[in-house]
């Protein structure tokens, strides 16, 4: 079921992103101080979206390698514990009487 909900929702923006370029086909010149470029302006904002993608993806990368790391030594924590725990249970209770 949320399969078919993805692909519906994907599909709907599909259509809506068709309706937005055929509305708004216009060139827009798009100045680069050393060169100006002419555009249509779906593309302008494409191509303006993709850069803060990646831009945002760059400025995360050593966070996000950070949790990483800082994720594989809490496994590594949690399976020592899991060994030592394992261990105290297999000890035999002593009577302290």
């Amino acid at each position: 079921m949320t399969y078919l909900l993805k692909l519906g929702l994907c599909l709907l923006f599909l259509l809506i992103a068709a309706f937005f370029y055929v509305k708004n086909d216009q060139p827009v010149v798009v100045d680069l101080y050393l060169h100006r470029i002419e555009l249509p302006f779906v593309l302008a904002l494409v191509i303006a979206l993709l850069a803060g993608v990646v831009l945002t993806f760059i400025i995360n990368l050593p966070r996000v390698i950070k949790l990483l790391r800082e994720n594989q030594q809490l496994k590594k924590q949690l399976k020592s514990y899991g060994q030592e725990l394992d261990g105290l249970r297999t000890l035999p209770i002593k009577d302290r009487h």
